[in-house]
């Protein structure tokens, strides 16, 4: 993934799931307070605190606020984040940690045959693991 400064700065303050959306080629992402110049109707969840991010899917060809979908919770829904282990070929695991507590934290990894090397990243929860490998697998050229 090619970034300008930034761009680079903004992904890494968007939450995970939008990280991951980008990723998967999510286009148009924005939030309230984000982007002030799109309008699309967007609302904020009961929890004003939390933002409902929208964006393009891959795929989708529309434009304008009949384009805006809201973009899932990759990080917290199986019925959106469970599918990406099937569809990218992602194990997951439980691992032991002397440096976390809990003392237990999730590892996502693929295995490239073409480097014969295998990339892992970790997270609290299962979804977060594999979240964080899906934005690493983009970052490494790999997805």
């Amino acid at each position: 993934m090619s970034l300008d400064g930034d761009t680079w700065a903004w992904i890494h303050r968007a939450p995970l799931h939008v990280r991951v959306a980008l990723a998967l080629g999510w286009t148009g992402l924005h939030a309230p307070g984000w982007d002030e110049g799109h309008a699309c109707g967007d609302i904020l969840l009961p929890d004003p605190g939390r933002l409902l991010w929208k964006g393009r899917a891959p795929g989708n060809l529309l434009v304008g606020p009949e384009g805006c979908t809201i973009v899932p919770r990759f990080d917290e829904d199986w019925s959106v984040g469970g599918p990406l282990l099937d569809t990218y070929g992602i194990g997951l695991q439980k691992r032991p940690s002397a440096y976390v507590r809990p003392l237990e934290l999730w590892q996502a990894d693929k295995y490239d045959s073409a480097s014969e090397d295998t990339l892992a990243a970790y997270g609290a929860t299962a979804l977060g693991a594999v979240c964080n490998l899906i934005v690493a697998l983009k970052d490494a050229g790999k997805l």
